[in-house]
């Protein structure tokens, strides 16, 4: 018998159905439906909840993200604040799997049927478990107190699973902040501070491996800057304890030397 793969608008139109089945159990924490997500702002947090459709039949993956609420991002070397980013713009982001162990007890080799019924059993059993952990990690409390284990696991760059990050000194995202790229196992950081007069000024680290490298890295900043490996970090480790460091104390790890670029004598 021949498997006949769903075409996009038969695997959407699936999804919208099954998801306003089951709007009210999510929505009554306090959630909004935006197409194939629920949202809500929290605590000067963005919370968001999404469904990913499987690509290959009725099932799907949930996602869950938070974004500190105005938080800009950057793109084409300009700062663009986003009022509800995507999932994958989210600088705090998890599989469901990852922060209920409810839901691994569900049968599925792939995602979650996506049936009415078992969604709503398992929304029932996982739901509460997501609030937690939002609740949790959106908090800036909880972030700056947090030991190197916790909040390394949490951003997941040791094990290279995220590809950017922003983390910034006020909650409005307003003043400086780090930026943090990941690809190919090398991190681009890059400290981005404004100066009285306005002007702007960017710093990034040395590595004592290529201190002499004119090479670019496989890593850009932004997905589109390029940068030297004199400048980026094949450390995982170290890059984790970098961030680590600018979230607990608004500082740049002092245990690497930090230089500010020009990039109009480089490129």
């Amino acid at each position: 018998m021949e498997f006949e793969i769903p075409t996009d608008y038969e695997t959407e139109q699936y999804e919208m159905k099954a998801l306003n089945e089951v709007k009210q159990q999510i929505s009554k924490y306090g959630y909004k439906k935006n197409g194939n997500s629920f949202w809500k702002i929290e605590n000067g947090f963005y919370k968001l909840i999404h469904f990913q459709a499987g690509a290959y039949g009725d099932y799907f993956f949930i996602n869950v993200a938070l974004h500190p609420d105005g938080f800009p991002m950057l793109y084409t070397k300009q700062l663009e604040i986003t009022k509800r980013p995507k999932e994958s713009q989210c600088i705090l982001r998890q599989r469901v799997e990852r922060i209920s162990d409810k839901a691994n007890t569900f049968p599925h080799k792939i995602g979650f049927i996506g049936d009415v019924e078992n969604m709503q059993i398992l929304l029932a059993a996982i739901m509460p478990d997501i609030e937690l952990w939002m609740n949790k990690w959106g908090n800036w409390e909880t972030i700056l107190s947090s030991g190197f284990e916790e909040i390394s696991n949490i951003f997941n760059i040791r094990n290279n699973q995220i590809t950017n990050a922003w983390l910034a000194l006020d909650e409005y995202g307003e003043e400086d902040f780090l930026s943090v790229d990941i690809e190919n196992s090398w991190v681009a950081l890059a400290f981005n501070t404004w100066d009285e007069k306005g002007d702007a000024h960017q710093y990034l680290p040395i590595n004592p491996q290529y201190e002499e490298s004119q090479e670019n890295a496989p890593v850009e900043i932004g997905g589109q800057t390029p940068v030297r490996k004199r400048n980026a970090l094949d450390n995982l480790n170290l890059a984790a304890e970098c961030v680590l460091h600018f979230a607990q104390t608004g500082e740049l790890y002092p245990n690497l030397k930090w230089e500010e670029l020009d990039y109009s004598k480089i490129f």
